[in-house]
């Protein structure tokens, strides 16, 4: 053989190695990715019953409360969640640990119910006694006029 012949055996060979060698790393990659695939880790923390995951446009990882909408950044634990829990004013605990939204519709209505059915004056809700019996339950109640109630009747 001439040595130019052996040089393109030599070159074909070692190129066809090297495909062959390059091939077998992708297919090891791929049997890699089936059989060892991370699955996402469960979220056991007590905060996740009450925000809502997402991403957003800049591609960060967010929790937004589900009581008052209020978003935080969700990569890093769940120790801020936890406080704003804690502090959310539209989010209600009851005694038994259940928690109830408040709302204020449905306040109005039962309250003109009330009104009607024990034939109250509209100045009741004015009263500073009710209003701080309206305020014990939900600080966050938001009170009416006489002028309110009668509408609401």
């Amino acid at each position: 053989m001439s040595r130019d012949n052996e040089d393109r055996e030599e070159y074909s060979t070692t190129e066809q190695f090297e495909r062959r060698r390059v091939a077998s790393l992708v297919h090891e990659d791929e049997e890699d990715n089936s059989t060892c695939s991370k699955r996402p880790r469960k979220c056991t923390s007590i905060v996740w019953s009450e925000f809502e995951k997402f991403i957003d446009g800049d591609g960060m990882k967010k929790a937004k409360c589900k009581w008052c909408e209020v978003s935080y950044t969700a990569s890093h634990g769940t120790k801020k969640l936890l406080h704003h829990l804690d502090t959310c004013p539209n989010r209600e605990v009851n005694v038994d640990g259940s928690v109830v939204q408040f709302d204020q519709g449905v306040f109005r209505d039962m309250l003109a119910r009330a009104i009607i059915k024990h034939n109250y004056t509209y100045s009741f809700v004015e009263h500073e006694a009710t209003r701080e019996l309206f305020s014990y339950p939900n600080p966050n109640v938001k009170h009416i006029s006489r002028f309110t109630a009668r509408s609401d009747v």
